[in-house]
Parts: structure tokens; sequence; C-alpha cells
């Protein structure tokens, strides 16, 4: 119970900062109190990719997949999050692997993928989803 107080109250309190040591570090003790949190794990890559902490956010968000058992949501962010650091093709294997999913939108699905594939120069597979 307390885990997951700890986790909703770094959420509220934190959930539209930016570049805040602050909320990271809430989001860290949250994720110290319940490991097995993928929200808390998100939590915790969502900050530190917005403080520049890269290497550090992919752990997170690694983290937030295997805890989640590979649930969609998480291995969208993690897409999203490749996506962003022009890595493609790990950005599209995890598309790949949660078309279908019911906890994320078949279109955020298809756009991602469309965008991957324009970015890779793969011109007829970007259009064949668009």
């Amino acid at each position: 119970m307390l885990r997951g107080q700890v986790h909703n109250y770094a959420e509220r309190t934190h959930g539209n900062v930016k570049n805040d040591e602050a909320a990271l570090a809430d989001f860290q003790a949250a994720a110290r109190l319940d490991p097995k949190s993928p929200g808390a794990a998100l939590h915790c890559a969502y900050a530190l990719e917005d403080l520049g902490r890269m290497g550090e956010a992919e752990r997170a968000y690694d983290r937030a997949v295997e805890s989640s058992g590979g649930e969609g949501h998480p291995r969208f962010q993690r897409a999203r999050f490749y996506q962003n650091m022009d890595r493609h093709e790990d950005s599209l294997r995890e598309l790949r692997a949660i078309v279908g999913d019911e906890g994320v939108r078949k279109g955020r699905i298809t756009a991602m993928m469309a965008e991957a594939h324009f970015a890779l120069g793969q011109f007829d597979d970007a259009l064949k989803l668009a």
C-alpha cells in the first residue's frame, strides 16, 4: 500500500515537471520501494530522458519492460525513446512486438512505424503504412 502511495504521490507532484532532479529523486524512491512496478520505472525513465541522461533512461525503460512482462505501453514508450535517439531499427523491433496489443492504439503504432521506415529510407514500407 505504501509503495503505491509513494508512486502516486510522486506522479501527482511531478507529473508535469521537466528537468527536475527532485522529481527524479522521488520517482527513484518509488522505484526502490516497488522495484517490480513498471510505472515507477517508466517515470524514472521519463525524468532521466528529460535530464539528458540517456544511458540511464534506457536502462530504466528496460526495467519497465521487464517488470511489465512485455506489456504494450512500456514497450511503446521504449520504442518512442529509440525513435528520439535515431535508433529506428530498435524502434521498429519494439513496435512490431506490440502490434495488436490492446493497451496501445493501433494508429499510434502505425504512425511511428511509418516514421521509422521513412527515417531509414524505406519509403515503400512507410507508404504502405500511411
